[in-house]
């Protein structure tokens, strides 16, 4: 009775982990989402807006249309990407801006996740599906100059790597609902 008890104890986690379904990216994720953008530095919110993501298929195969809003008051910056299959793995795709720029992503699981960095500073976008109708949006960016270098010596005979500690200057975070 012991080992029937231990079986279970140990392998029931595993069997419930299995059966948890991922989504399939972006199938699943289709729609329109919208919530409110909230843009948080050490000191705090210092902007919330209105956004919306549109992610909606096109005629060709692998090809998507992603439409980010943001709503400042009166006026929309509406950003019209599109979103392609890099590969025939499912989990690389790329993010065309339509104007040059072309944004690799990888498909994690229940998270599409990007990282990139443009004039000095390094951006890591996080899209987690939370469900049918949820999506948690969440930007990290800061400079590319690092605040610390540690490591880059040795220690007791064993070489210990630099490591470079990058600063955190802002976090964007949303809940979108689907519509």
């Amino acid at each position: 009775m012991k080992n029937l008890f231990f079986f279970f104890a140990c392998f029931l986690p595993l069997f419930a982990f299995a059966q948890k379904e991922v989504p399939v990216f972006p199938d699943d994720w289709l729609g329109i989402w919208r919530g409110t953008l909230e843009v948080q530095t050490p000191k705090g919110i210092v902007q919330e807006l209105p956004m919306r993501l549109e992610l909606t298929a096109t005629d060709s195969s692998g090809v998507y249309n992603w439409l980010l809003v943001y709503e400042l008051g009166e006026e929309t910056d509406e950003r019209p990407y599109t979103l392609m299959a890099a590969d025939s793995s499912g989990t690389h795709w790329v993010i065309d801006e339509n104007n040059g720029i072309l944004l690799d992503g990888w498909v994690f699981g229940d998270r599409f996740m990007q990282y990139f960095t443009v004039n000095g500073s390094y951006i890591v976008l996080s899209l987690q599906y939370l469900g049918e109708d949820q999506l948690f949006w969440q930007i990290v960016a800061g400079s590319e100059t690092p605040v610390r270098e540690s490591g880059g010596q040795e220690v007791e005979g064993e070489e210990i790597p630099l490591v470079q500690s990058m600063p955190v200057s802002n976090v964007q975070t949303a809940l979108l609902k689907r519509e």
